[in-house]
């Protein structure tokens, strides 16, 4: 019994230790949830060769690390996992206003590269 209940509780401890005032569950949960949306780029975005064009429909990827987050863009019609995924907003938590995340801060640098298109695709709104 005992040797089933380690695991569990190691992982649960890494997983707890691993998290830092910067950004909590909840703040994690939400920007979950902007992977849902589609969006346009506002600007062209090269990164080692790759692009993506201004006006190009998207879709993005959000990871959030101890110190940062980092937002990847592929084209919507692209499969998500066969599609290159281009960093197109890497913010560190010095950004946010006493390192603490900010979902207003956030959304204000999304929107610099990036407008919410809405929850359906161009594509599939002119198949109706």
């Amino acid at each position: 019994m005992l040797k089933r209940l380690i695991v569990p509780v190691i992982a649960g401890l890494f997983f707890f230790s691993s998290c830092d005032g910067f950004i909590d569950g909840k703040s994690v949960d939400a920007l979950k949830d902007y992977e849902k949306k589609y969006y346009v780029l506002k600007k062209d975005i090269e990164v080692e060769g790759k692009k993506l064009k201004k006006g190009e429909e998207v879709k993005i990827v959000v990871t959030a690390g101890k110190e940062w987050i980092k937002v990847h863009a592929y084209p919507a019609r692209a499969n998500e996992l066969k599609a290159d995924h281009i960093l197109v907003l890497y913010i560190f938590d010095d950004d946010f206003e006493k390192k603490k995340f900010n979902v207003n801060f956030f959304n204000e640098q999304l929107n610099a590269v990036a407008a919410v298109r809405g929850e359906a695709t161009v594509f599939d709104k002119k198949k109706k």
